[in-house]
């Protein structure tokens, strides 16, 4: 059964989690990879994709500019995502234009933290200074993926979390995008870890999907999440995402195995499971484009 992964991270900020060289004092690789290393990267990412069918995994970064050059080497595989701050709408919009003319990518990643919002100063989701971004992503067919629930990351030198705020990325901030925004296209990444309760409210709005990313908590909460969301949503609106990068290439294998496993626990068909694998995510990123 053929795969899509839409959640992957092309920065080396995976090397917070795993260790490595080349750390700041955020934990953040400081020395620029080269692109013969990434290039080699790339390659044995794929091999290690290819074990499990993937056809295409989306990336994303703040520097879009290095995930347009990776798609470029690799596009029989990767479509890239563009990570923007929407209240700074001109330079949101014009980066997504200029990203969307390669054809290299499917949609926007935003995460509204100090790490990933591109400057100190984090927003919540319904920030009304974001909605004439929203409002232009709208009209141009571009689905949005919105980081919630928490992000674990920890400084290099210390066992005290980043600056990340959870509060700044709560699932129930969407409830007024999606509302405002009907054809919006507002996907849910991570379903919310671990606030799936949040996530469940949206269920009724027909324009909001959830990405079932699952890394850094415990996998055997991840069937908790599933459990609760695979009947809100049903399998038509349920996305498949590992959160994998070069550096941890073979993050989807177990989360890939448990989704099938919860889902045929769940009374799910091959149907279903085909939706959650591959069929959702072709007919929102692909199709047509």
């Amino acid at each position: 059964m053929a795969v899509i992964d839409i959640h992957n991270h092309l920065s080396a900020v995976v090397n917070l989690y795993e260790g490595g060289p080349h750390r700041g004092p955020t934990g953040l690789r400081t020395t620029p990879i080269v692109d013969e290393e990434l290039r080699m990267l790339g390659r044995n990412w794929i091999e290690e994709q290819d074990r499990i069918g993937i056809s295409h995994a989306f990336v994303f970064d703040w520097d879009w500019a290095r995930v347009k050059k990776f798609c470029t080497w690799f596009d029989e595989r990767f479509r890239g995502m563009v990570v923007v701050d929407p209240r700074q709408t001109a330079e949101a919009i014009s980066a997504v234009e200029s990203c969307f003319r390669s054809g290299l990518f499917v949609g926007v990643k935003l995460a509204p933290v100090p790490s990933w919002s591109g400057d100190a100063r984090p927003y919540h989701f319904d920030d009304r200074k974001a909605f004439d971004f929203y409002d232009y992503c709208q009209g141009s067919g571009v689905p949005i993926m919105f980081h919630t629930g928490a992000i674990y990351t920890r400084s290099s030198d210390s066992d005290q979390p980043t600056g990340n705020l959870v509060r700044y990325c709560r699932p129930i901030d969407l409830d007024a995008v999606a509302r405002t925004f009907p054809d919006l296209q507002v996907i849910v990444g991570h379903a919310g870890r671990p606030l799936w309760q949040e996530t469940l409210c949206l269920a009724n709005l027909p324009n909001v999907w959830i990405d079932l990313t699952w890394s850094q908590l415990p996998i055997a909460l991840y069937e908790e999440t599933f459990r609760h969301c695979l009947p809100g949503f049903g399998a038509h609106r349920i996305m498949f995402g590992s959160d994998s990068s070069p550096w941890s290439p073979d993050k989807f294998v177990e989360l890939h195995s448990e989704t099938v496993r919860v889902m045929e626990k769940y009374g799910s068909n091959e149907s279903d499971i085909e939706a959650v694998l591959f069929g959702n995510a072709k007919r929102l990123f692909l199709d047509d484009r």
